[in-house]
């Protein structure tokens, strides 16, 4: 159940992606659940997550779990990390917090599409450096991708080209890895590439979480 300072909005029809990216936007901290998922907390203003949920788990799940039923508001970070302790149905547990960028390389990966596809179809990509697969659910031709991408700048056509698979899918890991910071733009200074997916979020429309409309997430 949601705690104190917190509201309840509808989430039907939003995917994780698009659900995170109105979080980052409206800078509010949200804490919601995904179908077989312990309950999941974002924060964006200090860009971190906390869940007992593994990312393994989210990663692996079924197209139509990703795909929230409602979404809790949080006043603050602390309030949201309370309802996920809450959910736990644990009053004792220590809950575990993650960067909040890993949440989003797993949501681009398994949510990604026309946007990302538009915006990293074009241009020419390098990795300097790999993201950490220690800690963040992959596939194996993304780990051949990284190898590719760190000798040197390719499009998400040769990307895909080179271990069979669809340029589509090159361009939504290109996206992921932009999520990490880590992707570099040939032609572009280091560190820069498209302008950050942060950025660009909060510099959408901040009203999507707040004032009359706020439960309309259609």
């Amino acid at each position: 159940m949601p705690g104190r300072g917190t509201i309840v909005l509808d989430a039907m029809g939003c995917d994780l992606l698009t659900l995170l990216r109105r979080s980052r936007a409206a800078s509010q901290v949200i804490v919601f659940r995904l179908d077989g998922i312990p309950a999941i907390c974002a924060a964006p203003l200090n860009e971190t997550c906390y869940t007992l949920a593994s990312l393994q788990a989210v990663y692996d799940s079924p197209d139509d779990a990703l795909v929230p039923g409602y979404v809790t508001v949080a006043q603050n970070s602390y309030y949201g990390r309370t309802a996920v302790q809450g959910g736990a149905g644990r009053h004792i547990v220590t809950i575990p917090d993650l960067p909040l960028k890993h949440l989003f390389w797993v949501a681009v990966l398994r949510c990604g599409g026309s946007e990302e596809i538009a915006r990293y179809g074009e241009g020419a990509f390098s990795l300097p450096v790999r993201p950490d697969f220690a800690s963040l659910p992959h596939a194996r031709h993304h780990i051949a991708w990284c190898g590719l991408l760190g000798r040197k700048a390719m499009t998400a056509v040769a990307l895909g080209a080179a271990t069979g698979h669809d340029a589509g899918e090159a361009a939504i890991f290109l996206a992921a890895c932009d999520e990490l910071g880590l992707l570099q733009r040939k032609g572009l200074p280091a560190g820069l590439t498209l302008g950050s997916s942060a950025d660009r979020d909060r510099m959408s429309d901040r009203a999507m979480l707040s004032g009359p409309g706020a439960s309309s997430w259609g």
